[in-house]
């Protein structure tokens, strides 16, 4: 059974990305093309920016899509899969008022909620708390005027919203964004003290297992046992755009739900190791692309080198060969 975590993977390589639909099949978390969902509410949704072509979202551009998320977490089931939504995003990632229990998000609903949740906030503008939230969900709004098309920056400019304009909020962003640097700070200070704990004399099987269970929250991992917060704090240091692999009995598995057979892969790694043009080969329905210095590019799947290196390890069972020179893309 796939995880809450690949699906949200998933949703992106597969639901934004070919249009597909997985609706609560063994998951919470589960995703309609577009749109995710946690049960049965709406809680993410990519939309097109002004610049993307035809309407034509993919994750392997950036730059032509934003990923909506509900701002409010709403139960804590719900607010773990807006973050591994959240994390697993290869587009910016613009937070916005989004309600429990609602199957859609269209640009006039975002304006609706984004109307109500400020008024909301400016009624208790005199507490900090309160104050932060309001300048924070009025520099969202303003992201998506400025990068979505038309569609959904319309509604974000009605008439309504010229009564939070009037607002001075310069010395309130000015002090939220000197908090959040604090914070940004110090967070970077203890993730990058916890992974180096964790990747110490890390390699070959224990490399695998590290992202399996840095990225599976259901897998029981007597090595790594990440509580959620650990987990959390090492999934920003990998790389969002990135397929990690790893094993589960016959099969190696990656992060975003492909699944092909062991000796499949060994093949590919023996050919990989012994410097051989790959390029063009197949493994499972998947065509090798390329393979740079650092990334292996199956399919649409970015694959890091020192995993690919790693699972060569575990797999057949001795040290990664010299450095093959890298074949251009």
């Amino acid at each position: 059974m796939a995880s809450n975590s690949t699906e949200a993977h998933n949703f992106y390589y597969r639901g934004v990305d070919h249009g597909i639909a997985k609706r609560y099949c063994g998951c919470s978390l589960s995703y309609d093309g577009r749109d995710a969902y946690s049960y049965s509410t709406i809680v993410a949704k990519v939309i097109p920016t002004k610049h993307c072509r035809k309407n034509q979202i993919s994750t392997s551009d950036r730059s032509s899509g934003l990923t909506l998320v509900s701002y409010f977490s709403m139960s804590s089931t719900t607010g773990r899969h807006i973050s591994l939504l959240t994390g697993a995003s290869p587009f910016p990632v613009i937070r916005v008022p989004m309600e429990r229990g609602s199957k859609e998000l269209t640009p006039c609903d975002l304006r609706d909620n984004f109307l109500e949740t400020l008024e909301g906030y400016m009624d208790g503008f005199n507490k900090r708390e309160t104050r932060d939230r309001f300048v924070y969900l009025m520099q969202e709004r303003m992201k998506i005027i400025t990068l979505a098309p038309d569609e959904w920056a319309k509604p974000l400019r009605d008439m309504r919203f010229g009564k939070f304009e009037k607002i001075d909020i310069t010395k309130a962003a000015e002090e939220l964004k000197a908090r959040n640097r604090k914070e940004a700070s110090k967070r970077a200070a203890e993730t990058k003290a916890l992974f180096a704990k964790y990747v110490k004399d890390r390699h070959g099987a224990d490399y695998c297992e590290f992202v399996h269970a840095l990225i599976n929250g259901w897998y029981d991992s007597k090595k790594y046992p990440f509580t959620n917060e650990e987990r959390r704090m090492l999934q920003r240091k990998l790389d969002k755009n990135a397929a990690y692999i790893w094993t589960e009995g016959d099969t190696v598995v990656t992060s975003r739900g492909v699944r092909v057979g062991v000796d499949q892969a060994k093949v590919l790694l023996k050919a990989w190791a012994a410097g051989k043009d790959m390029r063009g080969l197949k493994i499972g329905n998947y065509t090798i692309v390329s393979y740079t210095g650092n990334t292996i590019k199956i399919g649409c799947h970015d694959i890091p080198r020192e995993n690919m290196i790693a699972l060569y390890e575990a797999l057949i069972g001795k040290p990664f060969p010299e450095k093959q020179e890298a074949v251009p893309e």
